[in-house]
Formats: C-alpha cells, structure tokens, sequence
C-alpha cells in the first residue's frame, strides 16, 4: 500500500512540474509576441499599454521610417544599419542582441551595453536574400533590454528575381552510376535591363569540373563535367558563381543533386527449358542467356503497380543531351567481364563470358551426351562482384 501511495504522489510531483514550466513558457512567448518596438513617430500620440509596449520602455528606432529595405535582388547581399535611441531619463542597459533569421547577419556586437539618455546606438547588419523567397518578406532581430526580456525589431521587403535559370537552377539527376562521364548545362537569362552582368569562372567544384561562357548578351551558359568516378551516396553539389557589375549582387548558385549508386543488372531469363530429345549425343551443347541492365518501374523497384514507364539503373542520368549511351557501348561491357562469375554449376559443365554492345552473353557448355541421361533442373547463379544479381533454373525434360 505504502509503494502504491509513493508512486501516486511521484505522479502528481511530475504533473505540477510539468504544468509549471508550460505556463512559463507560455507567458514568455506571450510576451515576446506582444512586444514589438516602435519608431519615434509611430510613439508619438500613441497610448502605451502593458498589452503592446510595456510602460517605460526606453527604447525607440530612430528612423521614422522604421527598417524597410525596399526591393532587393534574389541573391544580394545588402548592408544597412539602424539606430536606437534611449528616449527615456534614466540610464537603460542592452544585454544583448540576436539575428532571427540564418539570412540576417549581425555585424555590430552588442553586450551589457548601457546607453544614457538621449544616447543612439548604431547596429549594423546584412540581408542576405538567396535564404528568402522571391516574395515581400519579414524577419526579426531580437533585443534583450534589462528589465523588459526580449523584443522584436522587424526587417521587411521585397525580393525579385534577377535571373532566370534553364531547365533548372538545381537539376535533380535522380538515381544514377557514378562510373562514366557527363555533362550538364544550365543556361542563365539576365532579367536587368541593360547588359551589365557578368558572372566570372570556376575552375571546379568538388565534383565537377565547371566552365562559364557568355554566349549573347545577358545570356551565359554554365557547363558542369562530372570528375568520375564519383563516390556513391547521397549528392548535393552547389556551385557558387561570383558576380560583378551591379554592387552587392552576387554570387549565383547552381546546383546538381542526386543518388550515386553502384551498378545493378540483372540476367534476361529465369528458366532455360531443354528437351533432351532434341539434344546431339556426340557433340557438346550450348545453353545461353544475357547479363543486362537492371529495369525497374519508376514507381519504385519493388512495386506491385504495372507502368510502362522505365528507368535503366545503368546511367549518369537519362537526358536527351547525353551524346554516349554506356551501356551501349561494347567497351563498357568488356571492363566488366572480370567483375561477374556462375556458381551452383556441377563441375561437369563450363561456362564462358562473352562482351557485346548490348551485355555479356553467359554461355554455359555441357558435354556430350551429359543432357541426355534423364531428367534435371540445374541451378546457375550469376554474381557481380561477389553479390547475387540473378538465378536461372535448367530444366532438363
């Protein structure tokens, strides 16, 4: 009974403290929410109350006209500064201040800070807009003041778009080999009136060797060669493009992105059917099948959907703009020869690998006569590189 009693009284322990810490939290995200500094001409004439402002907040912007950027460009990088001012008699101290948002940074460090009456203190910071959407916008920057807690300093404006990317600004390539070369270019459109940007060259990113060319006016074409082989997993591959000829505009960034995954195949048959009666006694036979690209259904490798879309697991990616097909190619299939063995034959029956432009021919050879003894199902298990990619079942009749 004493047990039972003692675990009751834990429970309404951790209950009370629980609602405790809830109803702090609570009331201080009440209170950053109601506070929202003020400019002094939106302080004049206006009734404070503790439900906006708290009475006696000393602090104001000193720009009437509070801190709107207007327009800016989708991947500039612009430096202001604002000013707050102690309109109070006494004395207020700023213990510090924060940026609310990764797209504002603050260049002014402010801690422990106190600023006498009438005194300004000037912050400096920047928007960086590439973080943001190309839409009207608005961000806080925080202000801790002593005895008042946290209060927000609004940041608004507009970003537009100065650059129109072709097909994609970050192209998915989807799941694909690293194995063999490839390019991908993407074709950008300046959006200013005049022709006054110019985006400089890359030499090379992690991945990809990179080259800018300015192909007409406004118009530049970035071209990305993949540096095969490229190491399997996950890929994001941003490439930053410096900028010149409009002040605080710049870098662009493109991208690729995508999964690098290890080649997958796949044999053509599951059963060889051989009629023992149709089989010569003195010569020896020849049973053959193909090792080829694994096919999945693009709606996933092991859906139970029917779709006549495919995709070949054997690619950089599959685009109208790859000049070379390797799987197509009879070199291709010729390095691959030494990674593939069959297993689970009977030491009686040989096989040979043979490279063509559309796989490798998997030739198992029997001795003659060796079919014509009866029946059997002989297993032949294909592997590349030590793993299992397929079984085929012989069935001897």
């Amino acid at each position: 009974m004493t047990m039972k009693k003692n675990h009751y009284i834990y429970i309404v322990f951790l209950f009370t403290v629980f609602f405790f810490q809830f109803a702090l939290l609570a009331e201080d995200e009440e209170a950053v929410e109601e506070l929202h500094i003020l400019t002094e001409a939106e302080r004049e004439g206006y009734k404070l109350t503790k439900n906006r402002i708290p009475e006696g907040f000393p602090f104001v912007l000193s720009d009437k006209t509070g801190i709107n950027l207007g327009k800016l460009m989708e991947s500039e990088i612009r430096q202001t500064y604002f000013t707050l001012k102690n309109t109070s008699d006494k004395p207020a101290e700023i213990l510090g201040m924060a940026s609310g948002c990764p797209c504002i940074t603050l260049l002014t460090t402010i801690r422990k800070q106190v600023v006498a009456p009438g005194g300004e203190v000037k912050v400096d910071f920047t928007v960086d807009a590439k973080h943001l959407n190309a839409m009207p916008f608005e961000r806080d920057i925080y202000l801790y003041a002593k005895g008042f807690g946290r209060v927000k300093i609004g940041i608004v404006g507009d970003i537009r778009v100065m650059m129109e990317y072709k097909p994609k600004q970050v192209i998915d390539l989807g799941e694909f080999t690293g194995e063999y070369p490839f390019v991908r270019k993407i074709d950008i459109h300046s959006l200013f009136d005049e022709d006054i940007v110019n985006i400089g060259q890359v030499s090379e990113s992690k991945n990809f060797k990179v080259q800018v060319e300015k192909v007409a006016p406004k118009h530049f074409r970035v071209t990305m060669t993949a540096k095969v082989p490229l190491k399997r997993g996950r890929m994001r591959e941003i490439i930053s493009l410096p900028v010149t000829g409009v002040k605080g505009y710049g870098p662009l960034e493109v991208g690729l992105m995508g999964i690098v995954a290890d080649n997958k195949f796949s044999v053509s048959k599951k059963d060889i059917i051989i009629q023992s009666a149709d089989v010569p006694k003195e010569e020896e036979y020849v049973a053959s099948f193909d090792i080829v690209p694994f096919i999945a259904q693009d709606n996933g490798l092991f859906s139970r959907q029917k779709t006549d879309a495919k995709k070949v697991f054997f690619q950089p990616a599959k685009e109208d703009e790859d000049a070379q097909r390797p799987w197509n190619d009879i070199k291709t299939w010729e390095k691959f020869l030494k990674d593939f063995e069959v297993t689970g034959l009977l030491s009686e029956i040989k096989y040979e690998l043979v490279a063509h432009a559309d796989g490798i021919k998997v030739k198992l050879i029997f001795p003659a006569g060796y079919l014509n003894a009866g029946r059997y199902l002989l297993p032949a298990v294909v592997t590349y590189k030590g793993k299992m990619i397929g079984r085929v079942k012989l069935k001897v009749y």
